[in-house]
């Protein structure tokens, strides 16, 4: 079962050092809904009355291994927030929220307009594409671009492509985002990208293939 291996992994002593750091992704925090306290594949005990947490969480979390550093991390949806309680106790708990795209391809179109230029949607996608979500390197390629475009008032993707180099860091699962607005050739971009960096192709086919369904 997932908890129980989760937990076995804790309650076992690294033999490198005094101290091992379990990293768990997508963690199950919570019961599925209408689920009682009833044994099921997945999930090894019940459910905690008040938190709703599997009971397997809360007795690690009031007798947790001291030579452990457990790192949980699970979407917003995954879990109701009384379920933080125990974690709250024992450790520290972060929300990590980012901007989508759209927002951020929004807050580039406004920065454009302040400094008395059209940006383009296209150019501002691709601006992110190239260069990632941060913002303050986003920002100084505006101003850079701004300059290059002038005495123009608009910034196209054209633009953008000639004058902008991908500096970003891909992961797999960039994949999804451009996969599931359509966009063929920011997909294609971001796979050559990873294949480029070595990553596994079978690895990206499965990725593809489950955005697809979804």
């Amino acid at each position: 079962a997932v908890i129980d291996g989760v937990l076995t992994a804790c309650n076992t002593f690294s033999m490198f050092g005094s101290t091992q750091v379990v990293t768990v992704e997508d963690v199950p925090l919570a019961m599925p809904p209408k689920r009682k306290t009833k044994k099921k594949a997945g999930v090894d005990g019940g459910e905690d009355a008040q938190t709703r947490l599997p009971v397997e969480w809360v007795a690690y979390c009031e007798s947790p291994c001291p030579s452990t550093v457990l790192i949980l991390r699970a979407q917003p949806k995954a879990f109701k927030r009384r379920a933080l309680e125990p974690f709250e106790a024992l450790g520290a708990v972060v929300h990590i929220e980012e901007e989508r795209s759209a927002a951020l391809e929004e807050r580039i179109v406004k920065r454009g307009r302040r400094l008395g230029v059209t940006i383009e949607a296209d150019a501002a996608r691709l601006l992110l594409e190239r260069l990632g979500n941060d913002l303050g390197l986003v920002q100084g390629e505006i101003d850079r671009l701004v300059l290059v475009a002038h005495p123009e008032t608009r910034v196209t993707r054209a633009l953008v492509d000639d004058q902008v180099g991908d500096v970003r860091e891909y992961q797999v699962f960039d994949i999804i985002e451009p996969l599931a607005r359509k966009d063929r050739g920011a997909t294609i971009h971001v796979i050559e990208a990873l294949m480029g960096d070595g990553e596994d192709p079978i690895k990206l086919l499965s990725v593809i293939a489950g955005g697809l369904r979804d």
